[in-house]
């Protein structure tokens, strides 16, 4: 059931082009990045944020027989659960499949800010590297995605999400949500030259 541009309820599959509404577009309106670099005597310390802004994203959701999305427990199974469920019952045929994947509940916003990159390092004084036979050495700790700033309601990594274009109304949405998270990553290294 969805709400059409009179405010009553009807089957998606009745809806007309009155009643769709543009919900923005998977395209970021602002693309920024930051970085910076400071220096101390023998240390250094580099960051980077990026983020991508004013776009949106459509979530992955279960549309009554795509059984193996992570979803499908979500569903419609008997009267009152209209009260809490959005996601239509499991069947092996019924028209909303085709629409349900479009309707405004499950888009959300998709701009993030993280923080790419951020490093450390310690270059060891020339006169202690030159005793050891080298010419320079750095220690250093390099730190990678350690942080994503989101929307409250987005429950995925906006930046690994592959938007599915060009499928159509398949019914199998969950695609767009077939990849995984960028991992956090932590580093740690020498840099020598002889």
């Amino acid at each position: 059931m969805i709400w059409n541009s009179k405010g009553e309820r009807i089957l998606s599959s009745q809806a007309t082009v009155d009643d769709v509404v543009c919900m923005g577009t998977t395209v970021p309106k602002y693309d920024l990045s930051l970085t910076n670099r400071f220096t101390y005597k023998n240390w250094e310390f580099s960051f980077m944020f990026v983020a991508k802004l004013g776009h949106i994203y459509q979530k992955d959701s279960f549309q009554s027989r795509n059984y193996q999305n992570r979803h499908v427990g979500d569903r419609w199974k008997k009267p009152g659960d209209e009260a809490w469920a959005i996601y239509p019952a499991l069947t092996t045929s019924n028209s909303d499949w085709w629409n349900a994947s479009y309707q405004d509940i499950f888009y959300g916003k998709a701009g993030f800010a993280k923080l790419r990159d951020v490093t450390l390092t310690y270059t060891i004084p020339k006169s202690f590297a030159g005793k050891i036979g080298l010419e320079m050495a750095k220690i250093y700790v390099q730190g990678r995605n350690l942080l994503t700033i989101k929307h409250k309601d987005t429950d995925i990594d906006p930046e690994s999400y592959l938007p599915h274009l060009g499928l159509g109304t398949t019914g199998y949405g969950d695609y767009a949500m077939s990849t995984l998270p960028i991992p956090r990553e932590v580093t740690v290294g020498l840099q020598i030259t002889f």
